[in-house]
């Protein structure tokens, strides 16, 4: 009977420690860089358009995913974080016309990313996503700072900060 409950103690030890490090994860602790990221994937894609890039850790491994659009296609890139290595690649036609208007796209994830970054010293990077607001096109940028979250929207014609929320 003891060794059962010394071995749950030690078994919600465990998931308490998962639960605190559970994303606590940075693109501070990537050998590439966000930037170099999106180079990797420019390479593989061409001038697509950068539609979403995110760093997560997958099962242990610190992975950049990047989508980009391009003439009715998605591309989606999973990267490497720490080697640069590409892990996969897709592509795959849209069958529904996409609701944002890529003609309407001015600045760049990464300028969305920077602007949200420079007004929120401390925050690490986690997601930059374009979407349609209000029928026009936006990047909600999410932040994460410790076990806090934020999400800053910047307009993607004008590069403006539209708003900005925490969680």
């Amino acid at each position: 009977m003891k060794n059962l409950k010394a071995l749950g103690a030690l078994a919600a030890t465990f998931a308490l420690a998962g639960a605190l490090n559970a994303g606590n994860f940075s693109e501070k602790n990537a050998k590439v860089s966000f930037d170099q990221a999106i180079g990797i994937a420019q390479q593989n894609f061409g001038d697509a358009t950068i539609k979403s890039v995110e760093i997560d850790d997958e099962h242990g491994r610190l992975v950049y995913e990047i989508e980009s659009y391009k003439e009715g296609s998605e591309n989606e890139i999973k990267i490497d974080a720490q080697s640069g290595e590409i892990l996969k690649t897709q592509t795959q036609k849209k069958l529904k016309p996409s609701k944002i208007d890529y003609s309407q796209v001015k600045i760049s994830a990464a300028d969305a990313r920077a602007k949200a970054l420079s007004a929120n010293a401390g925050w690490d990077f986690r997601k930059v996503d374009l979407e349609s607001n209000g029928g026009k096109p936006a990047y909600e940028v999410k932040l994460r700072q410790g076990m806090s979250k934020k999400e800053v929207l910047i307009d993607a014609a004008t590069g403006e900060q539209i708003l900005q929320r925490q969680k």
